[in-house]
């Protein structure tokens, strides 16, 4: 039993990071497609454009703050999985850029095809990583105590904190477009339903609760 858990727990450990660079791959792919970005991408290259820094620096600098946060308020949502997703998918998505640059193809289906297939990835390295039950980043991790405080539906409050963060980014001169909106609004059920049917079953996950503060 016990080798078979920590057989099981380096499974964990692997997928978390195999996700992390998933999402900052994905985070690449429809940065390229010009149809804007998941609303806390838009508000971190925004204020990392008009303050001078690698975005994946200023990811870094605004988690650490938004981690204070966490630890006073949500700290068993700290884990391994949260220290690495305030560094890696930022610098992933610094390392992508440096290799090749950010050009928005001509092609209208190009665009889309860039846009749809960087909101299923995403979605698909969020739900794997949150459901390895190693931590959550700490803007998600914000989303759920404000959940757990304000006793509101936890869609509701994940669509006004992705708005306050896309009015904030859009202050900053952020790109919003489509994709902002998609994600925004229905990045929540796609990583649910993801969660469930494929990230649970992949990582023997059945003992974890989707949602570790909607209790």
């Amino acid at each position: 039993m016990k080798g078979y858990l920590n057989k099981t727990n380096l499974r964990r450990v692997i997928l978390m990071f195999l996700a992390l660079f998933i999402t900052g791959f994905a985070v690449a792919l429809y940065e390229r497609a010009g149809y804007g970005t998941d609303p806390f991408t838009c508000m971190n290259m925004a204020i990392a454009a008009r303050v001078g820094l690698p975005f994946g620096t200023w990811q870094v600098i605004l988690n650490l703050v938004l981690l204070v946060f966490v630890f006073f308020f949500g700290r068993n949502l700290i884990g391994i999985a949260t220290v690495a997703n305030m560094v890696l998918i930022g610098k992933t998505v610094d390392f992508i850029d440096s290799l090749v640059p950010v050009i928005v193809p001509e092609s209208l289906p190009a665009r889309l095809a860039l846009m749809i297939s960087g909101i299923i990835v995403v979605s698909f390295g969020t739900a794997l990583y949150t459901r390895s039950g190693l931590g959550i980043a700490p803007y998600d991790a914000v989303w759920f105590i404000l959940t757990h405080k304000t006793h509101w539906n936890y869609r509701l409050v994940k669509i006004l904190l992705d708005c306050v963060t896309t009015a904030v980014g859009f202050a900053f001169g952020g790109v919003i477009g489509i994709a902002t909106v998609i994600l925004a609004f229905f990045m929540g059920p796609l990583v649910g339903w993801l969660n469930v049917h494929i990230c649970g079953p992949l990582l023997h996950a059945e003992e974890y609760e989707e949602e570790p503060l909607m209790d």
